[in-house]
């Protein structure tokens, strides 16, 4: 059973009562909605994905997650070296997928219940990689992982895992799904053997390069996410600075170089403002956040429930 510090999310109630009808979005689209209702409890629309949980997930004595001061839930998991964000796509309020230590790929909901996905004999990374969740090139909602030379899909009902890709430059970690070139098609974000994050279109073998970035405790990169200049790849830099990365390789730093650990970030509305903020753990272990998305800025602590900072997270994780 997930262990959810008090809290009354509005957000939540106005989400369940929310009526979308038969509103179509294309693929990788970025809309916005937000309820009118407080700085804490908006909507959002983003990449053509209702999304009602903007929460950081990381691990800390057991996998936790997070929004901007409404408060933390963990969910019974303390094995979970490999995560990915938490997702809305499959048949739960919201999940959070992992690996454990023993290479098994599984999905813990938002009540704590845990399922594990038939991986067979492919075995995904257990350490030093991230997974990810959607639906690409016609596939169901699945998970997204890598086992190091490949890059392999399943669904929760599937009984053994679709080969997606055998990059000739390896497969190190699967960062999500987005219309990253503007092509009007979503592509498959991941990373090379050689810490290059690189994206998929259909029928790809080894990908186009986007570029590279600092990696330590772990790779310094993160879900590909909505921004108003067009969807970026959120980055540690090889000066420990927070970045954006675009398709081009363009990269514009949010923050002064030696600001952040090298490890994974994550993108997300976590203060509930109507537009993405970039997560991650600073050089004391802190979580913080950045804002403002267009230029170099001071960061901001990220706070618990209590308004407390949250100190905790595992840099051989990340925020994701």
């Amino acid at each position: 059973m997930a262990n959810t510090q008090p809290t009354l999310s509005r957000r939540a109630m106005l989400a369940s009562v929310a009526t979308l009808g038969s509103a179509g979005f294309a693929g990788g689209a970025v809309t916005r909605g937000a309820f009118s209702d407080s700085g804490t409890d908006s909507g959002s629309w983003t990449a053509g994905t209702w999304s009602s949980e903007e929460r950081v997930a990381y691990v800390a004595s057991e996998l936790t997650t997070a929004r901007h001061e409404t408060g933390t839930t963990t969910y019974g998991v303390t094995d979970a070296p490999v995560l990915g964000p938490v997702t809305t796509v499959f048949d739960a309020s919201y999940s959070i997928p992992f690996t454990d230590s023993n290479a098994e790929l599984k999905l813990v909901d938002d009540a704590g219940s845990v399922q594990t996905l038939s991986t067979g004999v492919i075995n995904p990374k257990t350490s030093k990689s991230i997974v990810a969740s959607g639906s690409w090139d016609g596939s169901d909602s699945s998970v997204f992982f890598a086992t190091g030379s490949e890059i392999h899909r399943v669904a929760p009902s599937d009984t053994s895992t679709t080969l997606i890709a055998a990059p000739g430059n390896g497969a190190e970690a699967v960062l999500g799904i987005i219309d990253i070139d503007g092509d009007g098609t979503d592509e498959l974000l991941f990373v090379d053997s050689s810490a290059v994050a690189r994206y998929l279109n259909s029928g790809d073998t080894s990908g186009t390069k986007i570029g590279g970035f600092g990696s330590n405790n772990q790779y310094g990169v993160g879900a590909p996410m909505s921004t108003d200049s067009g969807p970026r790849l959120p980055i540690i830099g090889g000066s420990n600075e927070v970045a954006l990365r675009a398709a081009d390789g363009t990269k514009t730093a949010l923050t002064a170089g030696s600001t952040a650990t090298k490890t994974a970030v994550a993108g997300h509305d976590i203060d509930g403002d109507g537009t993405n903020e970039v997560t991650f753990i600073d050089t004391d272990g802190r979580l913080m956040y950045v804002d403002d998305l267009t230029q170099k800025t001071t960061p901001k602590e990220f706070h618990d429930g209590s308004g407390n900072p949250i100190t905790s997270a595992d840099p051989n994780v990340g925020v994701l």
